[in-house]
């Protein structure tokens, strides 16, 4: 009789349990959320807070999407995010980068490939991707999820700072923020994006892309799978050409992202 009473007992026990548990688990995953979350959109200030000082110091000029390098093509390059680094507190990596060689050069990856920068990565892409990501020969994990917008149509990056539909960042054009005539708060400088990530100093697509109608997915969404389900897409951050950060709707229109590219459009962005 003891044994029986003991046996439910011990039911009972982990029927409370179970109970506890899926009361519990969904209130953890959500702080967890919501806490790579806000990591991700304090990484994105920084670098938004970093645009503007190297504007301010640069006679209102943002950075080209590239560092000039006539030899190299874009995606041989560094890209902004490499001229950046002083503005950033990285002054010294900033100096030891071989500018005038390819990004990957055995040099610059020797420098780079030890090292984490977590500055330059959703914290929820990292959940479940983790860094081990290999992105060139030599592996190093210096990826990122932060990408400069160049406007709206494929070849928006390699367009003039006067031609249409251009936003703040091309291969080789810098725009000042008089050219923005759409207003800073409504033009994008910054997208963050889960797909096709790349090194943060590669030029090129890994670090500037423009909104292609019809085409691939342009802005990352913070889709969250476990080893149980997939939760539905959570919007993603832009950061704004008055340094703001700003979480979209899920379901942002396409229209409105390709407005929001555009630095002198003209378009009526309303409510994303």
């Amino acid at each position: 009789m003891r044994r029986g009473l003991n046996a439910m007992r011990l039911a009972v026990v982990l029927v409370v349990l179970s109970l506890l548990a899926a009361a519990v688990l969904p209130a953890i995953q959500k702080m967890r959320v919501t806490s790579a979350l806000t990591r991700c959109r304090n990484n994105l200030q920084q670098h938004g807070l970093a645009l503007h000082n190297y504007a301010d110091t640069n006679n209102g000029y943002f950075p080209s999407g590239t560092m000039p390098n006539p030899d190299l093509p874009p995606e041989q390059r560094f890209s902004f995010h490499a001229v950046l680094l002083p503005f950033m507190e990285c002054d010294r990596l900033y100096s030891q980068l071989a500018k005038s060689e390819a990004w990957d050069s055995d040099r610059n990856v020797d420098l780079l490939a030890p090292r984490t920068f977590e500055l330059y990565q959703c914290p929820v892409w990292v959940r479940f991707h983790g860094y081990g990501t290999d992105l060139t020969a030599s592996g190093h994990r210096a990826f990122t999820n932060y990408v400069g917008v160049a406007g709206v149509g494929a070849d928006a990056a390699t367009r003039s700072v006067k031609a249409p539909d251009i936003g703040i960042f091309g291969y080789e054009r810098r725009v000042n923020m008089s050219d923005v005539s759409d207003g800073s708060s409504n033009t994008a400088m910054l997208i963050e994006t889960t797909h096709d990530v790349g090194p943060w100093p590669r030029g090129g697509p890994s670090t500037v892309r423009a909104v292609e109608p019809g085409g691939s997915p342009f802005g990352g969404t913070h889709r969250r799978t476990s080893w149980m389900y997939q939760t539905p897409a959570a919007g993603f951050h832009i950061v704004l050409a008055d340094a703001s950060v700003r979480h979209t709707k899920p379901d942002i229109a396409p229209a409105v992202l390709a407005a929001l590219a555009t630095a002198a459009g003209g378009e009526v962005t309303g409510d994303w």
